[in-house]
């Protein structure tokens, strides 16, 4: 029988869990161009300068990075805390835009 993650309550076989995945990572700027002067890099150099970079860091710093670039959690809900989390999530949302 599944548990909820979030009030650890046992899920009923007859009872659908619900799954919320939460991802965040950085945004892809829309207005991103790539230049002839970027298409001139020495990619070459450019990874042997971030492996060094890499190859520097210690564990904990690396981490960090990877927490920085990417994080993601994927988590079971009972159908009541499905409901709470929507609710909650729905405060998050910016108030609609006015035509002023």
């Amino acid at each position: 029988m599944p548990q909820c993650d979030y009030c650890r309550g046992l899920i009923a076989k007859d009872v659908h869990p619900y799954t919320l995945r939460l991802e965040l990572f950085p945004a892809i700027e829309p207005s991103l161009e790539i230049s002839q002067e970027d298409l001139e890099i020495d990619f070459e150099a450019e990874m042997k300068r971030l492996i060094e970079l890499m190859e520097s860091m210690d564990a904990g710093q690396v981490q960090q990075q990877e927490q920085l670039m990417f994080v993601a959690h994927s988590f079971t809900l009972c159908p009541a805390c499905r409901n709470k989390l929507a609710e909650q999530l729905e405060t998050l949302l910016p108030p609609p835009k006015s035509d002023m």
